[in-house]
């Protein structure tokens, strides 16, 4: 009889150890999914920074071009963006954006002052920086981010005066090619960890003025002033590949908070 009550209590308590077991590797399997998913969690106010590069393709044609020049169908693009959460969904942004081709009617003079950055970036001639605001929009699906946007902004890509003088007739020629734009965007971007993520981007530039350049001849009896006008510039199109890097800014503060009341 005691040989069966030392078997039955030996047997209770190997089903006691396994049900503890299985319980332990249960909460350890639940804690591990837990913690995956807080890994990825949307974060409530999100400061991302966004480094890009891709092809910008012209848009715009080449109106007038055999007065303002013309610039290449693609080109190569660099971005710089900054986003701000002030709510779980809704940020600002501020982009900076480089954008690298040559002005196909460049004056020789031109293209020697470029030559230094030839040299520093082969195939590289001419840098046209723009800038850019907006707000844009987060959501995000398991892994997936995905960003819509739209702002405004301007494009600087050549402003200069000019001046001749033969015979007695002097003639000046001013041309600005620095126009306002809006731009919309839509980006697609993947976590790869907490903090960092890889982006698909694409961007469209629409103009709200025409670059110009005004031809001004004075002297004798042939004063006179011409003016051309040309919507084909900051009318382009970017497609781009990066890298995010993102930070929770609510986070911060509550830790910040909680360190005080300490």
């Amino acid at each position: 009889m005691k040989k069966y009550l030392s078997t039955l209590l030996l047997s209770l308590c190997l089903g006691m150890v396994t049900v503890q077991a299985a319980s332990i590797g249960e909460v350890a399997v639940t804690a591990d999914s837990t913690a995956r998913k807080d890994r990825f969690r949307m974060l409530e106010k999100p400061f991302m920074l966004t480094l890009s590069a891709g092809a910008n393709f012209n848009t715009g044609g080449r109106h007038n071009s055999e007065v303002f020049g013309c610039r290449p169908d693609a080109a190569t693009q660099i971005n710089f963006r900054f986003n701000f959460g002030f709510h779980r969904n809704w940020n600002v942004y501020a982009d900076l954006g480089y954008t690298f081709y040559s002005i196909h009617s460049d004056p020789l003079s031109d293209k020697y002052a470029d030559l230094l950055v030839k040299l520093i970036m082969p195939g590289i001639s001419t840098i046209h920086p723009s800038f850019s605001i907006g707000a844009s929009h987060l959501s995000q699906v398991g892994r997936w981010q995905f960003m819509p946007r739209i702002g405004a902004g301007c494009q600087a890509v050549k402003t200069n005066k000019q001046s001749k003088e033969w015979n007695g007739i002097k003639t000046t020629v001013r041309r600005e090619i620095a126009p306002y734009f809006i731009e919309g965007g839509f980006g697609v971007g993947f976590r790869t960890s907490r903090v960092c993520s890889v982006i698909f981007d694409i961007c469209y530039h629409h103009p709200l003025e025409s670059a110009s350049l005004t031809v001004s001849t004075s002297g004798g009896n042939q004063d006179s002033t011409e003016k051309f006008k040309s919507k084909s510039w900051a009318n382009d199109l970017t497609l781009s590949l990066g890298i995010q890097f993102q930070t929770n800014l609510s986070r911060s503060k509550r830790a910040g908070s909680a360190a005080a009341v300490k």
